[in-house]
């Protein structure tokens, strides 16, 4: 008698520790599953409507991103489009650093081109 219930809580607590180890690896891939994104911050040197892209001047280099359907745009308090973006504009960009070309995943505003100021 004893000896089945010693075998019933070691078979329980067998079944534990695989449960239990089944979600910690559950866990580990859907880390593994999500991407790391980047982001540069820098001005907007060059906006292509035609082929979509958008080149960003950073800190060390230019880089060109696709925008496409799937990119979060964000102006100053507002969503945008992508005709909304313009040269000299500051903005930062997140990207998917492993995709070829570049894709843009968000564009946010961080500061629209002040206006030229006119004489009178």
């Amino acid at each position: 008698m004893i000896k089945a219930v010693i075998r019933t809580a070691l078979a329980a607590v067998l079944a534990v520790s695989v449960l239990g180890l089944t979600q910690t690896v559950r866990a580990e891939e859907k880390k593994a599953e999500k991407k790391k994104t980047d982001m540069v911050r820098g001005e907007i040197e060059a906006v292509d409507a035609k082929a979509g892209t958008v080149t960003i001047k950073g800190k060390k280099e230019s880089k060109t991103f696709v925008v496409n359907a799937d990119t979060d745009l964000a102006g100053l308090g507002k969503d945008i489009k992508f005709a909304d973006l313009k040269v000299g504009d500051k903005v930062n960009v997140h990207f998917k650093p492993d995709t070829t070309p570049l894709v843009a995943t968000k564009i946010g505003h961080i500061d629209a081109k002040p206006k030229e100021k006119k004489d009178k």
